[in-house]
This record gives structure tokens, C-alpha cells and sequence, in this order.
């Protein structure tokens, strides 16, 4: 997720500073979503990394790794879902800024 998060704030940026014209929409526009791809795929990794361990015979000694597994998924939920918000927010922002940037199209005129 950091290294995402580092990727998503460098591309944001370069909208802010060189317009537009010179990113690809696409990418910019799956920035927020990835973030909550992210945050679910940790969240069945951590369910999957608290379950390998679970022995149903001895449920006592099992429930810190199950814990463990649960607060790793929690966890990655809570910052996926929080930077898809705030970089959806961002992004929205700094386009429509970008795009306020452009010159007029000959079209816009008439």
C-alpha cells in the first residue's frame, strides 16, 4: 500500500504541475479505487494468515494468531478505504484545478 500511496501522491502532482494533457485518465482516474482493491485483498489476507494456524482442538492457544490475523485485516480495510476517500477527494480537487488551467478551445468561444 505505501509504495501505491507514494505512486498515487507523485501522479497527483504531476497533474497539479504540468496539466491534464500530460497524464493518462485512466490511471489517474483508478487511483482512489485501487486504494480500497488494496485495503479488501489485505483484509482476506489477514482472515486467511489468522486461519492457517487455527486448530479447532485446542481453540484457546489458537485465538492471539486469529487475533492477529483479524486486527492485519481490520487494519488494512480501515487504511483502504480512508485513502480512497481522501485521495478520491484529492484527486477531484487538483483535476478540476488542472483543468481550469487549460486554454479556451476554439469551440468554447462561439
Amino acid at each position: 500500500m505505501a509504495s501505491w500511496t507514494l505512486f498515487s501522491i507523485y501522479y497527483t502532482i504531476r497533474v497539479w504541475t504540468k496539466g491534464v494533457n500530460r497524464i493518462i485518465p485512466y490511471v489517474y482516474d483508478t487511483i482512489p479505487n485501487v486504494f480500497t482493491t488494496i485495503g479488501v485483498l489485505g483484509t482476506f489476507v489477514g482472515i486467511y494468515f489468522g486461519l492457517l494456524n487455527f486448530d479447532v482442538e485446542n481453540i484457546t492457544e489458537s485465538i492471539p494468531s486469529l487475533l492477529e490475523g483479524l486486527k492485519t485485516a481490520f487494519t488494512t480495510s480501515i487504511w483502504g478505504i480512508s485513502l480512497s476517500l481522501v485521495f478520491g477527494k484529492i484527486s477531484q480537487v487538483v483535476l478540476r484545478s488542472a483543468e481550469q488551467k487549460l486554454p479556451p478551445k476554439p469551440t468554447d468561444e462561439l
